[in-house]
């Protein structure tokens, strides 16, 4: 009768103990909340055990002070056993604290993986040097090599510029990525949209190669902001091109001379001997000179070819365009010279 007692008093007691734990697990995984009034990042080093996690969040007072029945590392093991889980599956890197989000939807998104996203944006018309400077200005960016070459050959490029061949767009990337994996992403798309492109160009143009209509381009985008002139603009490039015409796209010129263009273009540097000089070299110059957009590479694609030869801006934003070269030379007049 004894020995029946006492294995009452032990049941009771278990069944109480039991109750209390998972009462506490309870309260330790789904209700605790993270201590945050905003929006924060937490990082999760390779190599972070559960024990250095949980004391860093409460070293830095992201958990309130523990006051648990067990360590707090018991009870996430044993809720990453009940989601069929294991705690090796914590994933390193950088994640999205919110207010009142529970210790659970946290431990949801490491065992998921699920880091933060950055943006990076590379903006139409900007060039690999503008691009390189922008992700330099940014910390959690890795450049491992400026070198075009080299970025050239990481990429699978035949060219020795990667120059154009990078679709201006906006990128994800997570914290210490690797440059090289954005210039892969915006790469693959500038594939993607030349892919699609090329096949269905207008077969009048006296292009060879989805490179030169990348060349041509950003020639485009660079001579006028308006997006519905530019088929107009490449048709008057394009009929440059097939009439055996200099382009004369000051855009060309300036690239070329690199640092040594102060903000004016010169006379003299119209006539410099330099590879991207279109005034006195004859066809496309070597490389693009920046990134064109989707638009410019459209325009190039299927211009309108028309008679024009000629354009100048008005002042407005807009272009006059012109079919002889005295009719040029008027326009210039009234719209440049103000005669």
């Amino acid at each position: 009768m004894k020995h029946k007692r006492v294995i009452t008093i032990a049941l009771i007691i278990s069944i109480i103990v039991a109750l209390l734990l998972v009462s506490d697990y309870r309260q330790q995984i789904y209700q605790k909340s993270i201590n945050i009034s905003e929006n924060r990042s937490f990082f999760i080093h390779h190599g972070d055990h559960l024990t250095h996690i949980f004391a860093t969040m409460h070293s830095e007072h992201l958990l309130p002070p523990y006051h648990g029945i067990i360590p707090l590392h018991w009870y996430v093991a044993l809720y990453a056993y009940l989601n069929q889980t294991s705690v090796k599956q914590i994933q390193a890197g950088e994640y999205l604290l919110e207010p009142n989000m529970k210790l659970y939807q946290f431990l949801n998104n490491a065992f998921g993986g699920q880091v933060m996203q950055r943006k990076f944006s590379i903006i139409e018309g900007y060039t690999m040097r503008q691009i390189l400077e922008a992700m330099q200005a940014i910390p959690d960016i890795n450049i491992t090599t400026t070198d075009y070459r080299e970025i050239s050959r990481q990429l699978g490029l035949s060219q020795s510029s990667p120059e154009g061949w990078i679709f201006p767009d906006t990128y994800y990337y997570t914290a210490d990525s690797d440059a090289l994996s954005l210039f892969r992403q915006g790469h693959n798309k500038m594939q993607t949209i030349l892919a699609q492109a090329w096949p269905a160009r207008d077969q009048r143009i006296p292009l060879t190669s989805p490179y030169q209509a990348l060349i041509l381009a950003y020639i485009v985008e660079k001579e006028t902001a308006k997006i519905a002139e530019r088929p107009l603009v490449a048709g008057v490039f394009i009929s440059r091109l097939i009439k055996k015409m200099r382009l004369q796209a000051d855009p060309t010129v300036i690239y070329g001379l690199g640092s040594d263009f102060d903000g004016n273009l010169r006379a003299s540097d119209l006539k410099a001997k330099q590879p991207y000089n279109s005034y006195i070299h004859k066809g496309l110059p070597p490389t693009p000179i920046a990134m064109p957009s989707l638009s410019s590479i459209t325009a190039v694609m299927n211009p309108v070819l028309s008679d024009y030869l000629y354009f100048v801006a008005k002042g407005d934003g807009s272009h006059y365009f012109s079919k002889t070269y005295d009719e040029h030379r008027d326009a210039v007049k009234k719209y440049q010279l103000k005669q």
